[in-house]
């Protein structure tokens, strides 16, 4: 077995992982549907790099095959979790239309002897359509805390990325061709990599973003009454406080 396999098992597995750990808290909180779509992301993009393994079964059956066609589903439930999230009706049709285009794009010209970087852009253009609506939800929403910022700035970051990897994969190997793609190359590991790093940064925002609508949740039925919602003896004092320490001579308590 090439030594380029032992990377190939670490995306499967750390996206099992993560797919596991969002259901799991989905499970706690089926409320929030946003957590479930993040979790079938997860395991869109883990069964997609899985896929390579395919190959010692169908000799035909590359690398690229499962990820072009499972990469786009992977991102489209990631969008779509950020849109259910920020309170924005999630696009599905375009969503899905976008990752099925991207999808079957990929997939055709990972057949025969096509330019690589074509199907690259084309891929990858696909999916920045879908992470641009995710960001346009972020943006609109009316009640940004700093964790949406750092979760807005790194899907822009990540979508700049995902579309120069291509382009850094010509300068750096020149033209490579769909069909002699090695596992071993810039190409192939660059995606490897990048996925992994995507994978671990995008938990991390999600998990802290969970978590911190968590803590507003418990924060919020600390200081109100579950019956009526009307503020309680805590919520009362507290929001009194904030009032008299505001207060001003043209505006008095």
């Amino acid at each position: 077995m090439d030594s380029s396999y032992i990377l190939s098992t670490i995306n499967p597995v750390v996206g099992l992982l993560l797919t596991l750990t969002f259901f799991l808290i989905w499970k706690r909180h089926p409320d929030k549907k946003y957590i479930l779509s993040w979790a079938f992301g997860f395991l869109a993009g883990s069964l997609g790099y899985a896929l390579e393994f395919v190959h010692f079964f169908v000799a035909n059956f590359h690398f690229s095959n499962g990820v072009n066609i499972l990469l786009p589903v992977s991102m489209m439930f990631m969008a779509r979790g950020l849109c259910q999230r920020y309170g924005r009706e999630a696009p599905d049709r375009l969503l899905l239309s976008a990752a099925i285009l991207s999808g079957f794009i990929g997939f055709v010209m990972s057949f025969g002897d096509h330019n690589a970087l074509i199907r690259g852009m084309l891929v990858s253009s696909g999916v920045a359509v879908m992470m641009f609506i995710a960001m346009d939800a972020v943006f609109r929403s009316s009640n940004r805390e700093t964790i949406d910022r750092y979760i807005l700035a790194m899907v822009f970051f990540l979508t700049i990325l995902m579309l120069a990897r291509p382009l850094l994969s010509f300068f750096v190997e020149g033209v490579q061709r769909t069909g002699s793609i090695e596992l071993n190359s810039f190409w192939v590991v660059s995606l490897k990599v990048g996925g992994l790093f995507g994978w671990m940064t995008f938990a991390i925002l999600f998990l802290l973003r969970i978590a911190n609508d968590l803590i507003n949740e418990l924060n919020e039925q600390t200081v109100t009454d579950a019956l009526s919602g009307i503020l309680n003896r805590r919520g009362f004092f507290a929001t009194a406080g904030e009032l008299v320490t505001r207060a001003t001579p043209k505006l008095p308590i």
